[in-house]
């Protein structure tokens, strides 16, 4: 296998505005390059219901990056770095 492809999840805060959205993923974007991975555009999985109350909401904004890297990325440091994002609710990283 060439290199290691991940699944990353965000849940971005609802009551985020559209500049907001886009700054912090951005961010994320920008983490992912510096980490040594390479990403598309973060594919919109629109506003969901959650299954439970996060963070005070009942709703959440999904986005999807599909994330290569050719020499894998520290899904350490990628934790660490997505729990200190206070606009990202809930995440999921999976690694295909």
């Amino acid at each position: 296998m060439k290199g290691n492809t991940y699944q990353i999840i965000v849940v971005l805060d609802p009551k985020l505005e559209s500049k907001a959205q886009d700054a912090v993923l951005k961010s994320v974007t920008g983490w992912i390059s510096e980490a040594g991975g390479t990403t598309k555009k973060p594919k919109e999985l629109g506003k969901k219901t959650l299954d439970y109350e996060v963070a005070k909401n009942t709703t959440g904004e999904f986005y999807e990056f599909t994330v290569e890297s050719e020499k894998g990325l520290q899904t350490k440091d990628m934790n660490l770095y997505l729990n200190r994002e206070v606009s990202i609710i809930r995440y999921l990283v999976l690694k295909k």
